[in-house]
């Protein structure tokens, strides 16, 4: 059962039955497996010839990345080198990645807002077409926020393509995806905001109240 078996090549690695072994560069073998459902996680790994291993159980969805953690701790306290899952890997950089990104967008947009404001190039949009904007942005926004949490954070999406119940996107990513949401939600802000402002026309120099 310690044995790669054929075809069994995944984003988290080889499976053997059930269990996963993983070689470190120092040498040593180890065998590993996650379990996952909604409200609880759990991580198994072990050295057998130290016969050396830890078991991590958690009734919270939130732990899915904690148990990832203690086991990399475990690796590189107890054999000398953290034990990675390249699955996990992979999604934590993948976060990363979008969440410097995105951020950079928002500071670069809010750059160029400010910009515009300061060099006299945007005005109060009149008021019939600011309202109209508010409110064309504020709804959109909304909209656009609801789609993206129920997509994450309800059991729609897996019902929708899986009919499966009780499993919950938000749980596959590390909490570090809170992040996001708060970027996100200032993109929402930042567009409502400068809804009310509109490019100031040519040969215009007043501001319309």
């Amino acid at each position: 059962m310690f044995q790669p078996q054929k075809n069994t090549e995944s984003a988290g690695g080889e499976y053997a039955l059930g269990i996963i072994p993983r070689t470190l560069k120092n040498g040593k073998t180890v065998y590993e497996h996650n379990g996952t459902l909604t409200g609880w996680n759990a991580q198994l790994v072990m050295e057998p010839t130290s016969k050396d291993g830890i078991i991590v159980l958690t009734n919270s969805d939130k732990a899915y990345y904690l148990t990832y953690e203690l086991m990399e701790k475990w690796g590189k306290n107890v054999l000398g080198e953290k034990v990675v899952d390249t699955f996990m890997l992979q999604i934590t950089n993948g976060i990363t990645f979008v969440t410097v990104g995105l951020l950079l967008i928002l500071l670069l947009l809010v750059g160029i807002f400010l910009f515009q404001f300061k060099k006299g190039r945007l005005v109060l949009a009149e008021k019939t077409k600011r309202y109209k904007r508010y409110l064309i942005s504020s709804i959109s926004s909304i909209i656009l926020m609801a789609l993206y949490f129920l997509m994450l954070y309800t059991e729609i999406p897996f019902e929708l393509l899986y009919n499966m119940t009780d499993y919950y996107l938000f749980t596959f990513f590390p909490t570090s995806l809170v992040r996001i949401n708060v970027i996100l939600s200032l993109f929402a802000v930042l567009v409502i905001l400068s809804s009310r402002y509109a490019k100031m026309k040519k040969n215009k120099w007043f501001r319309l109240n």
